[in-house]
């Protein structure tokens, strides 16, 4: 049987990297939410509407975050398909959707990370003046979990290619 093992654990990885994301992108918008109410009732309207601004730059995060975390279940399906009797041709069929679907996950997930960069320096210009350190270290997190998650989407999908090409090589001497 094409060993799949290594697969699975990189996914495993991906999964529990999109819960430190989720973790954190809820942490963040807690956080951002109570700074906002307080600047807002000390009638800094403008910064209070900012601030809501830049919570609302969390939703594309959140749907990569959903993207990833279904694209990781049904990749993890995928690969446990994978038998002792497939022939060479029907590991391809299986796994090559899977690296394509992994591949485009993992760009996803890297894209994110500039759009988490901005983020962070839109809160440190809104806040600047006064404390944007603990909103802008959630983001630093949210970013630093999302680089895991694209790593190892990166990982699965190299291993996914290496089962691929093990088995095209089946029968070569």
């Amino acid at each position: 049987m094409p060993d799949v093992s290594e697969t699975v654990t990189a996914l495993q990885q991906v999964a529990e990297a999109i819960g430190k994301v989720q973790s954190a992108t809820a942490q963040f918008d807690a956080r951002a939410q109570q700074v906002q109410n307080r600047v807002g009732g000390q009638g800094f309207r403008k910064m209070a509407d900012r601030l809501g601004e830049a919570r609302e730059r969390l939703k594309p995060i959140r749907e990569m975050q959903a993207g990833v975390a279904a694209t990781t279940n049904r990749v993890t399906e995928m690969v446990q398909r994978v038998t002792d009797d497939m022939s060479p041709a029907d590991v391809e069929s299986t796994l090559s959707p899977a690296a394509q679907q992994v591949g485009s996950a993992s760009a996803a997930a890297t894209a994110s990370t500039a759009q988490l960069n901005d983020l962070a320096a839109e809160i440190a210009d809104i806040l600047r003046g006064g404390n944007p350190g603990p909103l802008v270290g959630l983001v630093n997190q949210i970013k630093q979990a999302t680089v895991q998650v694209a790593s190892g989407l990166d990982k699965a999908k190299t291993t996914i290619e290496e089962t691929i090409t093990a088995a095209r090589q089946t029968g070569n001497f």
